[in-house]
């Protein structure tokens, strides 16, 4: 009866790895035997209440034995039973994923993200020929060209054939801009580099520089150094003036320049050339 004692109680013991372990202890379990020996009572408490109760006989002959047993149990929870304890060896009750680590090492949820959009640079063609058209959206100065000497300021209203004109323009100013051509935002420096006037006569001088004449020159004939004309014929002249620009640009990254002639022409005032005739006149009277 020891052993069967024994071993009732080492099953009794075991199960407590195989149901829920809160409010459960070694304390809370007992056994009880019969006053004749054949009826063996394993009880256990818990928090949320349960018993078990199972009785058993049994006999044997000499050649051969028979074996009887009945086991009947109930089981009550009161709503306070706590949620299982996973048996983290996983010998016991638990989820198998709790085991094989796909539950407990799932990563979190990446939220997906929007695809990643990439604008297409444009060429180097493409930005060049939107800087030419927005050359246009520039404000450039207007040059105010004169004919030197002023032929208003002498008796004959006129300068002479043979006489050296002197072309001249003030000085044009350096031009920076910011133009939006095209969906593209390009900067534009504008910087003269040329000039040319056109004498009314078929002929054109270009300059670089345009010095003006002084009021005072030492020399009424002394020709300009770098930009003057000489008409060989009396006539009325219509003189213009073009300039022409470097235009040095830059857009997203790609930079060009091109030299840049506006349609614009410039004119100056009619200037008359005459001749002068010298006449030897005769002050002494004959007697």
């Amino acid at each position: 009866m020891s052993i069967l004692i024994t071993a009732i109680t080492a099953i009794a013991l075991g199960f407590g790895g195989l149901v829920p372990q809160s409010g459960i202890s070694n304390e809370d379990t007992t056994i009880t035997t019969g006053a004749d020996d054949d009826t063996i009572t394993v009880s256990a408490g818990q928090s949320g209440g349960s018993s078990n109760t199972g009785s058993s006989g049994g006999s044997s002959g000499g050649s051969g034995g028979s074996n009887g047993g009945s086991n009947s149990g109930s089981n009550s929870g009161g709503s306070g039973a706590t949620q299982p304890v996973w048996d983290t060896d996983c010998k016991g009750i638990f989820i198998p994923e709790m085991c094989d680590g796909s539950l407990k090492n799932k990563p979190d949820p990446v939220e997906p993200t929007a695809p990643k959009t990439t604008t297409r640079k444009p060429s180097t063609t493409t930005v060049t020929k939107a800087a030419k058209n927005a050359v246009n959206k520039l404000v450039l100065p207007r040059p105010t060209p004169m004919a030197l000497p002023d032929p208003d300021n002498n008796e004959w209203k006129m300068l002479a054939v043979g006489f050296p004109v002197w072309l001249y323009a003030p000085s044009q100013s350096v031009v920076t801009n910011t133009v939006v051509q095209d969906g593209l935002t390009i900067k534009i420096t504008a910087t003269p580099v040329s000039y040319v006037f056109d004498m009314g006569n078929r002929d054109v001088v270009s300059c670089v520089r345009m010095p003006r004449r002084p009021v005072n020159l030492s020399n009424p004939m002394g020709e300009s150094p770098d930009c003057g004309y000489t008409y060989l014929d009396p006539g009325v002249y219509n003189i213009s003036l073009a300039v022409t620009w470097r235009i040095d640009w830059s857009a997203v990254g790609i930079t060009g320049s091109f030299n840049h002639t506006p349609s614009a022409v410039f004119a100056l005032k009619p200037l008359p050339i005459g001749e002068l005739h010298a006449v030897i006149v005769d002050t002494e009277e004959n007697i």
